[in-house]
């Protein structure tokens, strides 16, 4: 199982979750686009894709010009019914590739919330 990885910044790394999907057998791409790197612009290869947070506004395209791409390579994910996970910034973005708006908060927005497994995630390999 191949996973591409979205990395915003270094000190935003896949940690827990890179270390979960390790141990059930994927192999991560990790791509760092803000820094320079080339992202595929399809999914082919990839068996899910996982987008990072990071201390970026999801909707500063001027700032951070690799989001359109992202967003485009997100709903091409989604197109090919391969699982998209966006964690903070990451779940911005996915909000934004299917029309969601994102503002800025205001604020300092740090905490963690119970996360449930619903029935299909528990039969989902990733």
């Amino acid at each position: 199982m191949a996973i591409l990885v979205l990395q915003h910044c270094p000190v935003t790394p896949v940690g827990i979750i890179g270390d979960t999907l390790h141990q059930r057998g994927a192999s991560l791409d990790i791509r760092m686009a803000h820094q320079g790197e080339a992202m595929p612009e399809s999914p082919e290869g990839f068996d899910g894709l996982v987008v990072l947070g990071g201390p970026m506004h999801a909707g500063d395209d001027l700032t951070y010009p690799a989001f359109p791409p992202m967003l485009r390579l997100i709903r091409r994910f989604h197109g090919e019914a391969k699982p998209v996970l966006g964690v903070c910034l990451g779940a911005q973005l996915v909000s934004r590739a299917f029309g969601g708006r994102v503002w800025p908060f205001g604020g300092l927005e740090i905490g963690y919330l119970a996360v449930r497994m619903t029935p299909a995630g528990r039969r989902d390999p990733l």
